[in-house]
This record gives C-alpha cells, structure tokens and sequence, in this order.
C-alpha cells in the first residue's frame, strides 16, 4: 500500500469518526415513557404561557394515595429562557391523615439529602368520603433539574415517606426537559 493510500484511509477514518461523535452529541432527545400529561397552553390576552405536568398518580401506601403536578408560567406564546420556578404539588388522598404540623420536604436523591423547605397547604378538600390534603411549593430550576437526573427519589413530607416510581421520575425528567428547551 502506497503512502498516499494509507494517509487518505486514516483520514476517512478520522472523519467518519468525527461524525459519529457529531451525531451523539447533537442526538435528538428521547422522550421517557410515562402516563403524565404535559400541557401547554397560551393565554392571548395575558400573553403568557402555563406549562403543567397534571396532577398523576404516584402510589398508594397504607394511609392514602398519593399524587404529584408541575405548574410554571412564562411570558410570551414560546420559552425564550429556561424557566427557573416551577411549584410542586402533591397530593394525599386519605381516610386516616390529617394535615402535617410540620410539611417540611425532603428529597432524597441517589442516597443525597435535599432539604427544599416547608410547603403550603392548600386546605382539605373532600372527595367522595375521603379527604383530599392538596400541598405546594416552589422549586427552582436547578432543583428540579436535580430530582428528573435521581435515579432513585424517595420524598418525606412530616413524618410520611414514599418513593417515586420510574413513570413518575420519567415525568419530571420529560417536563424538565420541556422548561429548559429554549425555542
């Protein structure tokens, strides 16, 4: 094999390398599979735009269900910047709960603690002999950021622990991705 031959083989390599590595990087982004609904809306007249991961069911435990959404709003009909607030629900429906003295959420993220502070309760909302105890609070980007890269996501709220299922965490993982897509 002459020089010239063996130059121009490297060079294919090199590029048909580099490419490769070009498209891994510029991969399209695979929505995670999970039942959550994600909503976008306009409002014309505000002009300002809601994203919202509706309210989903987590689990079940022995004293109620629980069940968790993600609520932001922007300026504007698309995403200029990536949103940096967004509130968390969560919900409990039950028979036996009562509010929490102390709502203070904890999440505990692959092991690593993340203190987010204490929530809002909303009231207590009855639904069909059970009692519906609806809480709140603000995260910002980077924590939510957080929680949707958590392979494993345990939450205490008072003296109430639970885990995030995968369907779940894929939700966050889908609407993070869909506040911090810049368009």
């Amino acid at each position: 094999m002459n020089y010239s031959r063996m130059v121009l083989f490297v060079m294919l390599f090199l590029l048909s390398s580099v490419a490769t590595f070009a498209q891994t990087e510029k991969s399209e982004w695979k929505r995670p599979k999970h039942s959550g609904k994600i909503t976008s809306d306009y409002d014309r007249t505000n002009d300002q735009s809601k994203l919202s991961l509706r309210l989903m069911p987590v689990t079940c435990v022995r004293d109620g269900c629980i069940f968790i959404s993600l609520d932001s709003s922007f300026s504007g009909a698309k995403l200029k910047t990536p949103i940096d607030r967004v509130l968390f629900g969560l919900s409990i429906v039950t028979k036996t709960l009562e509010p929490f003295t102390e709502p203070k959420l904890i999440f505990r993220l692959d092991g690593e603690l993340m203190d987010v502070g204490e929530m809002t309760f909303a009231g207590k909302v009855p639904a069909n002999g059970l009692t519906g105890l609806p809480y709140g609070i603000p995260l910002t980007g980077d924590e939510l950021s957080k929680i949707s890269n958590a392979h494993k996501v345990e939450v205490q709220i008072g003296n109430f622990q639970f885990a995030l299922n995968e369907n779940t965490i894929n939700a966050i993982k889908d609407y993070n991705h869909l506040a911090r897509t810049v368009q």
